[in-house]
């Protein structure tokens, strides 16, 4: 509709336009939080990689604009759980979290495992049998509940690059992580180790990668449930889908073989 001609009402109504679309524009906006877990996410993949993209496709739906940050996994929650960030993607559903954090409905999966050197036989067929091994975690990264009964086996790094290098020069037995995460830093980062380390097989857990939003944030439930919609519409049309088949993220991968 165009402005009325009067020139000084054209100045007033120009004027409150102006000063209004700062405002509507921060609240359009969604600041996420994230750390570095390639195929999924990271700061160097195409479009910051399949789960950041979903993101931006889902909060697309609801007119938001996504901005994200990428710090170590420990700052990163912690940056999250003091509402800091809007969310943080893309983690686990920890129980312990809901007072702080409202988890989004599921993206995709994880199989939780571990790598070993090839040329080693570790055979696990519990998790008490763990207790005999040096096992490398990422500091900050929320593990399964009852691998965390274990911890006096468990020796912690910043991220998983740095562990899989420790095991292969042997100060670590087992690297726990998920396997495509590792399957894709083996093949396209540490790709002298190709040979030398392989999927171990045992699973301690299959889970779902959520984004978590700060409950400290006055308006988080609205987002996350824009992001929900938004994801439903993805899920239903089959663009998700396709953005996990793009970054080599297929269901049919997360098998134990």
């Amino acid at each position: 509709m165009p402005l009325p001609h009067h020139p000084i009402l054209q100045c007033f109504i120009l004027s409150c336009l102006v000063a209004a679309s700062p405002a509507c524009y921060a609240d359009k906006i969604v600041r996420l939080v994230s750390s570095e877990y390639p195929p999924y996410f990271g700061a160097s993949l195409p479009n910051g990689g399949a789960i950041v993209n979903i993101a931006v496709h889902a909060f697309k739906h609801s007119d938001y604009q996504v901005q994200v940050q990428y710090l170590p996994w420990a700052r990163a929650i912690n940056e999250v759980r003091d509402g800091n960030f809007d969310a943080m993607l893309a983690i686990s559903h920890n129980k312990e979290d809901d007072n702080k954090l409202a988890f989004s409905n599921p993206i995709t999966f994880l199989q939780l495992g571990f790598y070993k050197q090839r040329d080693r036989s570790i055979e696990i067929k519990e998790l008490a049998d763990l207790k005999s091994y040096r096992v490398g975690i990422v500091r900050g990264l929320g593990n399964p509940s009852q691998f965390n009964n274990l911890a006096g086996s468990s020796f912690e790094s910043l991220d998983d690059t740095t562990n899989l290098r420790k095991l292969a020069i042997g100060r670590l037995d087992l690297v726990l992580t998920d396997k495509l995460v590792g399957k894709y830093l083996i093949e396209n980062r540490l790709t002298d180790m190709r040979i030398a380390l392989n999927w171990q097989g045992y699973v301690i857990a299959n889970t779902t990668q959520h984004l978590a939003f700060s409950r400290k944030r006055v308006d988080f439930d609205k987002k996350l449930a824009a992001f929900n919609e938004g994801l439903r519409i993805m899920a239903q049309d089959g663009s998700l889908k396709e953005l996990l088949h793009q970054a080599g993220i297929d269901e049919q991968n997360l098998t134990q073989k």
